[in-house]
């Protein structure tokens, strides 16, 4: 998984207390060419439904050039490694694709799950996640992923964190990729995980003409158990329940970011 950007779905949720949309098209845009990947495509072959292809193919993803990435989805052999197997990838070119049976791929030596996002096609206990570097030429096609708790930060690998998506509640396991930042509080972030560990690409980064977004910490909006912004960006920080803060975002009741109420007096959260 180290270097995998996550894509960041284009923010479209409306904050409450002023009834404007707050489209980032700046940090979409960015996020959305963040692999630099291009490539062809056999279209009449589908990763995920595995159809279009002969009985003893499958439809996966050939890498053929590294640098720049260059990835086509089309008809390859099938493979016979199992679902959380060890795998092997060939030789960018022709011979660039994976030793997973039908319906995987390998990211990071292990068979996953291929997957759509919309509506999300993986077991209960995973998430579809779309990254940068996989099936860049298939819109809404990604891969299978635990589906983390951002207040528990329980992903298996303890050098990763976990990561939300703000458009559709997606919760992800990754390494946080800050390109030189320290991605804490209000801090401009472009990927879903260009925030540091407790930290998410949420906050717009201004109330009223939003021109992209800022880290926030992630927080207990209930009280509860979980962090408090004290335990992040300090105590004069305000817990804001995701689903009161922007209108239209649809994720677990309880989650919260932190936000300056200073900066944002009008919101009911700050009221």
């Amino acid at each position: 998984m180290a270097g995998h950007r996550f894509l960041l779905l284009v923010v479209t949720a409306a904050v409450v207390s002023f009834g404007c949309s707050s489209s980032e098209e700046g940090a979409g845009g960015a996020a959305g060419s963040g692999g630099g990947g291009t490539g062809g495509s056999s279209l009449a072959c589908d990763p995920v439904a595995q159809t279009g292809c002969g009985a003893d193919d499958k439809c996966g993803q050939v890498l053929l050039v590294n640098d720049p990435l260059q990835l086509e989805t089309r008809c390859v052999p099938d493979g016979t490694v199992s679902k959380g197997g060890a795998c092997v990838t060939g030789p960018p070119g022709d011979e660039g694709f994976d030793d997973c049976t039908g319906g995987l791929n390998c990211l990071g030596g292990e068979c996953v799950e291929i997957c759509s996002r919309v509506p999300d096609s993986c077991p209960s206990s995973e998430a579809c996640n779309l990254l940068a570097d996989q099936f860049v030429d298939r819109e809404g096609v990604g891969v299978c992923q635990f589906a983390c708790d951002p207040l528990e930060q329980n992903c298996p690998d303890a050098a990763e964190a976990c990561f939300l998506g703000l458009t559709d509640g997606v919760r992800e396991c990754g390494p946080p990729f800050l390109d030189g930042g320290t991605g804490q509080q209000g801090e401009d972030c472009q990927y879903a995980n260009g925030c540091d560990k407790g930290y998410g690409c949420l906050l717009t980064n201004d109330p009223v003409t939003p021109t992209g977004l800022d880290c926030a910490f992630f927080c207990d909006s209930t009280g509860g158990s979980g962090p408090a912004c004290s335990d992040g960006p300090g105590a004069a920080f305000t817990c804001a329940e995701l689903t009161t803060f922007y209108s239209d975002f649809d994720g677990p009741a309880g989650l919260g970011i932190c936000v300056d109420c200073t900066v944002w007096a009008d919101n009911p959260v700050c009221q």
